[in-house]
């Protein structure tokens, strides 16, 4: 909440907390999720092993990575957010970052910046 306000400190945002709840679940809908190669798919972390026995255990396929996205946090007129992403290819290898978005003058969503958070 502080990235998203401090971000943005010239926008004077504000955040609807009380109507935010950080622990609620939600799902990306995979179908959805396009891509140009035949061999790749997506499947949702809750099907895997959790902790290091995601990557030792032996699959029917190929997996080539993991990849995490948050809930995006709103400020209360829903006009600028904020949401986590991490990435990784194995234990030892990948990258986390705060993607923060916003509204531009036709009501399109852009990026605004992305700040690199963690690297493994």
């Amino acid at each position: 909440m502080h990235e998203l306000i401090n971000h943005f400190k010239n926008e004077n945002l504000v955040i609807d907390s009380k109507n935010f709840d950080f622990n609620s679940g939600f799902k990306i809908d995979l179908n959805k999720l396009k891509t140009n190669h035949k061999k790749l798919g997506f499947k949702y972390m809750s099907e895997f092993p959790k902790g290091r026995e995601f990557w030792t255990t032996d699959y029917d396929f190929y997996l080539t990575a993991s990849l995490g996205l948050s809930r995006i946090l709103f400020d209360k007129t829903k006009s600028f957010g904020v949401l986590d992403v991490g990435f990784v290819e194995c234990r030892l290898n990948g990258g986390g970052s705060q993607i923060f978005i916003k509204k531009d003058k036709t009501g399109k969503w852009v990026i605004d910046k992305i700040k690199e958070t963690w690297v493994s």
